[in-house]
């Protein structure tokens, strides 16, 4: 299947993406687990939305490590050493750089997406990213939480910081060979990402706005049950939010798991009884509608927020000739949806100082709680000094795991 990503006839195609695929495992099995369910569902939609949406555009906000080609003419540097490959390679010191800044060792921690931004913003040149729909290959996609929650700590890290970077140097692209209409359609995609990143930063807010509403919607229907459900779910949101931003900033996943799929399983019930109310509430407006006490307002207001959102996923996806994640994958990722928007952000946001890989197999503890020295002060006196590892986890795991 790479062979099909180096077959463009496109000569200024710097490079291409082709479709990543989540290893689903015999006979699909591997998506009764709402992780890898859950992940199927997002890069399903990811191929069916995002990069062919960019791809038209001609700038891929990133070309998948996994599964992408580039034009080694377009990597290479400029003659006075600066270009695509230079700000790539600048990845690989990044986290022991002791003069590297936390936005910078973050930014880089998603130096494919540097890479890509390089490419279409180099100087004097013209390259554009393309996405090849007929270019499949399959990723084994985390199945526990701590390695998820580790990825993906990484990930929106690095996203986020990196989409800054592009938003703040958009005016690179005026440097570029690229034609008029060319740039016209670059800044009305970086409008876009800007406020896809202006939203992505508000989302804890806007889910609890969601739930808030939603949950509070049964009292209508129900006074006495629909308040004190709405007050009980609506103090255990709250209290699992603000666990989560004590547990993020004293915990790694792989040191307190369970405390993390905690939180996972109530935010899971919340949204669950938000999205059960707000059906609840649509289908007894439809009810009103039809005894004309409604106005019309209301009514096409709640049919554009359902289409907008289950409609959009449903719609596309038959449209691409691939809707069958709808049925296998919808339900797991609905109901990781909550955690996925506030346990990932919260946990990325109270480590952006963590900037190591986090990927499978390298979240392991050091070999070493640290080393004994034995230093002379200043009056010649023998000290006893400890150093201790500095790497942020859970104490008692790692001395149990050395031990």
């Amino acid at each position: 299947m790479l062979r099909r990503l180096t077959l463009i006839d496109d000569s200024n195609t710097a490079g291409a993406a082709g479709q990543i695929i989540a290893m689903k495992g015999k006979f699909w099995s591997k998506l009764i687990n709402p992780l890898v369910g859950s992940q199927n569902f997002e890069y399903k939609m990811s191929n069916i939305l995002d990069k062919p949406f960019e791809s038209a555009f001609g700038y891929i906000s990133v070309l998948p490590g996994a599964l992408s080609a580039y034009r080694y003419t377009a990597l290479k540097n400029h003659a006075d050493e600066t270009g695509p490959l230079c700000s790539y390679f600048k990845g690989e010191k990044s986290d022991t750089d002791a003069e590297a800044d936390i936005f910078t060792a973050n930014m880089y921690l998603a130096e494919d997406r540097i890479l890509a931004w390089e490419l279409v913003a180099k100087r004097d040149a013209k390259w554009v990213l393309k996405y090849v729909k007929d270019a499949k290959g399959e990723t084994d996609v985390p199945e526990s939480l701590p390695e998820f929650v580790s990825q993906r700590r990484r990930w929106l890290n690095g996203a986020f910081f990196a989409a800054l970077f592009a938003q703040v140097h958009f005016f690179q692209i005026w440097k570029t060979d690229h034609s008029a209409m060319r740039k016209l359609f670059f800044h009305l995609e970086f409008l876009y990402q800007f406020l896809s990143l202006l939203f992505s930063f508000f989302s804890i807010s806007n889910f609890y706005i969601s739930f808030y509403y939603l949950a509070g919607a049964l009292i209508s229907v129900n006074e006495t049950a629909g308040k004190w459900g709405f007050q009980i779910l609506n103090y255990i949101c709250i209290c699992t939010l603000i666990g989560m931003l004590v547990i993020s900033m004293g915990n790694r996943p792989q040191g307190a798991p369970k405390l993390f799929i905690v939180a996972v399983f109530l935010l899971t019930v919340c949204g669950c009884y938000a999205i059960v109310a707000g059906f609840v509430f649509f289908i007894l407006q439809l009810k009103n509608d039809d005894a004309g006490e409604i106005s019309g307002l209301t009514f096409a207001s709640m049919w554009i927020s359902m289409a907008s959102t289950y409609g959009l996923y449903a719609l596309s996806s038959i449209l691409y000739l691939d809707p069958w994640h709808i049925i296998t994958s919808s339900a797991q990722y609905f109901l990781m949806l909550p955690a996925y928007t506030c346990l990932l952000q919260i946990y990325a946001f109270c480590n952006t100082h963590d900037v190591s890989w986090g990927t499978k197999g390298d979240n392991a503890p050091s070999s070493t709680l640290g080393k004994a020295l034995i230093v002379t002060d200043e009056e010649g006196q023998e000290i006893f000094k400890l150093e201790i590892v500095g790497e942020q986890r859970d104490i008692d795991s790692m001395y149990a795991e050395n031990l």
